[in-house]
């Protein structure tokens, strides 16, 4: 670990022990309050063109499973000065929730970030943000951002502290200018200028080596070819040294401390991963060397966070240890059916899985010549196994996944020395230091607020009242009832609905009246949250794209600022007008609704309505046969044909509201304003006995229905849902002839499924697309995670004359 292990104060002490808890118990509540949520963005790729849109598919996961803590995914596009750009907010069902959030067509070359997050991960300070950068053709040439900093080397003591007379394991990253890492070698000398040992990195700038500190020697390091110093950390004489290595059954331990030292002995340590104890181990020996194993053959994959602790429970030494037992990966493979590489030529592959699985999936297709690399740097096992747990750069995260080789174990391992622990210190929970627990998960969309009488500031208390939903889009409407408490206000959570909605708030019974104000006090997802800005350098610029890749993005861009809009020329079909009747009954009813009925009435192109008392008065004198029966508020309607003789006495219709069978109290608060079509059926096989009363279907107005004959009242809000979701446009050239009259097939996605749900036994999923009139290698990536935790990474490139060494 970076930094300097010492004693708390005495002011410390007396606090853990005044509150007589340990370091485990402070984790363990601390745990219950801010859970640890975690989000992988799978997007279509990482190159795109101003006017795209950015596909995404959003894995949440917590306690080694899909995460089902959090209902509402925030993904926002900032620039390269942190402005934001656009902003998407999307439900979250069964851990998982995919999108797109578009790139405005006037945006400028560079780099762009996305951003994800639910509001419980803002308690941990915004440490578990997910970020991620995308590069953007557009207007202007590309612009990269040029790092001000030089080079550098820094030094990690294994355990935290350079200790004098201790043999001391030191890790070190060496860092170029640019951000990345540089691999060079060099030599460590002491405050005279001698050499005291050579070293050299082994893996992405990383590396290791021994020393044996001297109190007061101060030691630096020298590159070779170069005079500037680096100097390591000064050294400690109070302290221990604690090591970490590789054992057949999981971690073999080593604490060195100096004898007869009381404070800095060590009494215990513990093993934590994802604020979860996984170990508590106790040392019963005070030697000066002790060792032993720590087994971890049992336990889940991810970064667990060893501390050594005293008898007063103050942290004395730490290190990371990246467990990997492999449990969480889902083996799978990509074969190819039909390989067309022609222009617009048909292709067919498959991914399968030999498993039984049942899970969550997502696959896209693109042009592997428009990328910055062939290959993911970075996949589902790194983004929530790895890089959500550490600060800093990591360089390629996904390598540290690719293989369970000697070299790849090695190569982790220096990353757990070298890179900073990310979630919490024990310093800070010991002295409740941590973040606050401010932020909830808004239970999707919640209403809240008060009902008073209208013009007036008396509260309606213990009222029932009916609530319509409406939305654009022809999303539909949706009606439920609720009460007001003792002091009138309402409640309303785990709302989904998507776009601008009008909601209406209605008596429950008679015809409405304006008797009701309607106060809405919750802005539940609509709000607005302060991040933490983002440290841009965690993004270098990895290399620049090759001059042809950025020539044909920008005459991709020249020639379409709207390419990838998903949408078609417009296509001109001859064909007999439909009545407004036709196109009503086709904007509203679906299934054995559509269709012929014994009578329709049209309520949104006819004003024949206006000045009846409700809708039942209205149909009782437009169709014959139809009885209204009152008593007082309620109602009931029945149809000459209802009469049968198994009946006692004439059936009553059978009453729908938006297609769903309702009670007719439901249909009596809706006003005639806001009702589009009425369906009479003599009978129908959808209710039981073939409804012998007869049926009558009605329809509530919703999209540009809705908004046109509703003025604003004082018992209607406004309220902006969730984000619409896009369907991925994917052309079928075999299926309209018309199609292939389009000049420019600019696609570069070529196929994105988010949505691929697998209850199956070694499943077989196709993939089905055509290509564009360019591409020539093919990128096919499959991504996914099952209910028990398992991960799914596969990724392949077609080629149509493949590369040299493929």
């Amino acid at each position: 670990m970076k930094g300097i292990f010492t004693l708390l104060t005495a002011l410390l002490y007396f606090f853990i022990s005044s509150n007589a808890q340990t370091p485990a118990q402070f984790l363990t509540n601390w745990a219950a309050k801010a859970p640890v949520e975690k989000i992988y963005l799978h997007t279509d790729r990482e190159d795109y063109v101003a006017g795209e849109m950015v596909w995404f598919k959003a894995y949440l996961y917590a306690e080694n499973i899909p995460d089902t803590l959090s209902t509402v995914l925030y993904t926002e596009l900032y620039n390269a000065d942190q402005k934001l750009i656009n902003r998407v907010v999307l439900p979250i069902l069964e851990g998982d929730s995919f999108g797109d959030i578009t790139i405005p067509d006037s945006s400028l070359s560079g780099d762009y970030f996305l951003r994800a997050y639910t509001p419980a991960m803002l308690n941990h300070d915004g440490e578990f943000i997910f970020s991620k950068k995308i590069r953007v053709t557009g207007k202007g040439k590309y612009i990269s951002r040029q790092s001000e900093k030089k080079l550098r080397i820094e030094f990690f003591p294994e355990g935290g502290n350079l200790v004098t007379g201790l043999s001391n394991t030191v890790a070190f990253k060496i860092t170029a200018p640019s951000g990345l890492p540089e691999n060079r070698s060099g030599v460590i000398r002491n405050q005279n200028g001698d050499s005291v040992l050579g070293f050299e990195s082994s893996h992405d700038g990383m590396g290791l080596f021994e020393i044996e500190s001297k109190y007061g020697i101060i030691y630096y390091a020298q590159l070779k070819g170069g005079d500037e110093k680096f100097h390591l950390p000064l050294p400690v004489e109070r302290g221990v040294v604690f090591n970490l290595m590789p054992d057949p059954q999981g971690i073999y331990y080593s604490l060195k401390q100096k004898k007869g030292d009381i404070d800095y002995e060590g009494a215990y340590m513990i093993g934590q991963m994802g604020h979860h104890i996984v170990f508590e181990k106790q040392f019963k020996s005070k030697d000066e060397w002790v060792t032993g194993v720590i087994n971890t053959t049992g336990s889940y994959s991810g970064i667990m966070q060893v501390t050594v602790f005293n008898k007063m429970n103050m942290p004395l030494a730490e290190r990371l240890w990246f467990v990997d037992n492999g449990e969480y990966k889902l083996k799978g493979s990509i074969k190819a059916d039909t390989l067309n590489f022609n222009k617009r030529g048909f292709n067919k592959l498959f991914f399968s899985i030999p498993d039984t699985v049942l899970g969550s999936f997502s696959v896209s297709v693109t042009d592997a010549d428009l990328a910055a690399q062939d290959y993911s740097t970075e996949n589902i096992y790194s983004g929530l196994l790895l890089t959500s747990d550490l600060k800093g750069y990591i360089h390629n995260p996904a390598y540290y996944f690719s293989s369970v080789s000697d070299s790849v174990k090695t190569a982790m391992d220096l990353l757990m020395m070298t890179n900073g622990w990310r979630r919490f210190k024990w310093t800070d929970l010991l002295t409740e230091k941590t973040a606050p627990v401010t932020y909830k998960d808004p239970t999707y969309i919640t209403l809240q607020g008060q009902i008073n009488s209208r013009d007036s500031k008396k509260t309606v208390p213990d009222k029932e009242l009916v609530v319509i939903i409406s939305t654009p889009g022809g999303l539909g409407n949706s009606t439920q009832i609720i009460k007001t408490d003792a002091q009138g206000k309402y409640h309303i959570d785990s709302l989904t609905f998507y776009g601008p909605a009008r909601i209406l708030f209605s008596d429950f019974k008679g015809r409405k009246s304006k008797w009701i104000d309607v106060i809405n006090q919750s802005d539940s997802i609509s709000k607005k949250y302060l991040l933490p800005e983002f440290d841009k350098e965690l993004f270098p610029t990895i290399s620049k794209q090759p001059l042809s890749v950025a020539d044909r993005l920008d005459k991709i861009y020249a020639t379409s600022r709207s390419a990838f809009d998903n949408t078609l020329e417009e296509v001109v079909v001859s064909a007999r007008r439909k009545s407004s009747l036709e196109l009503l009954d086709e904007r509203y009813t679906s299934g054995i609704f559509s269709g012929d009925a014994l009578k329709t009435l049209d309520l949104v192109n006819n004003d024949d309505a206006i000045g009846y008392p409700s809708i039942f008065e209205y149909i009782e004198a437009r169709i014959p046969g139809v009885t209204v029966a009152r008593d007082g508020f309620d109602y009931t309607i029945y149809y000459r044909q209802a009469v049968t003789l198994s009946a006692r006495g004439p059936v009553p219709m059978t009453i729908f509201l938006n297609e769903m069978q309702t009670d007719i109290s439901f249909i009596s608060s809706i006003p005639l304003s806001e009702i589009a079509l009425v369906k009479i059926y003599n009978s129908f096989v959808a209710v039981s006995g073939n409804a012998p009363g007869g049926v009558l279907s009605i329809y509530t107005k919703k999209g540009s229905d809705l908004m046109k004959s509703m003025p604003s009242a004082a018992d209607v809000i406004m309220y902006n849902g969730f984000s619409y979701t896009r369907e991925f446009y994917s052309p079928d050239y075999s299926v309209d002839s018309l199609l292939k009259q389009i000049q420019n097939d600019n696609r570069i996605t070529l196929k994105w499924k988010p949505d691929i749900y697998l209850k199956n036994i070694n499943p077989v999923v196709p993939i089905r697309f055509y290509n564009n009139d360019f591409t020539r290698r093919f990128k096919i990536t499959v991504q996914g995670i099952t209910k028990d935790g398992k991960m799914l990474f596969l990724e392949k490139i077609y080629a149509n004359t493949p590369p040299k060494g493929f």
